[in-house]
């Protein structure tokens, strides 16, 4: 491939988190793509993201969307985990693992209007 891979919303991608203070994620780990492509596919050169664990108990919080495993690449069932998503440059992004269904960015989409206080068709 020449040049950098284009990111795109729905993508699972390796990440290195470095070194957490407090309870932030860390470590190499997938991340999910959360920004939209407008902007991803901008000049704009960074992006927004959210960690995943294998931790499956965290499902259970508001904030977490349980992704089976064989689902998007993933060997291990694993847990996006909106409530850690940050900024990063899309330059230092690593590989993409896979992407995840429409079904599933669903369930991302109602997480995060659950975790901003926004209940679904409330509106």
């Amino acid at each position: 491939m020449s040049g950098p891979e284009l990111v795109t919303q729905g993508q699972i991608r390796w990440h290195d988190f470095g070194i957490a203070q407090g309870s932030e994620p860390s470590g190499y780990r997938p991340a999910l793509v959360v920004q939209g492509d407008e902007l991803n596919h901008s000049k704009w050169s960074t992006t927004v993201v959210a960690p995943l664990t294998t931790n499956v108990s965290l499902a259970a919080v508001p904030s977490g969307v349980l992704i089976p495993a064989r689902v998007a690449g993933l060997e291990q069932h694993s847990v996006v985990m909106l409530n850690g998503m940050t900024t990063v440059d899309k330059v230092i992004l690593g590989p993409v693992v896979g992407v995840l269904p429409l079904i599933l960015w669903h369930e991302v989409v109602r997480a995060i209007d659950r975790m901003v206080g926004r209940a679904r068709g409330s509106a």
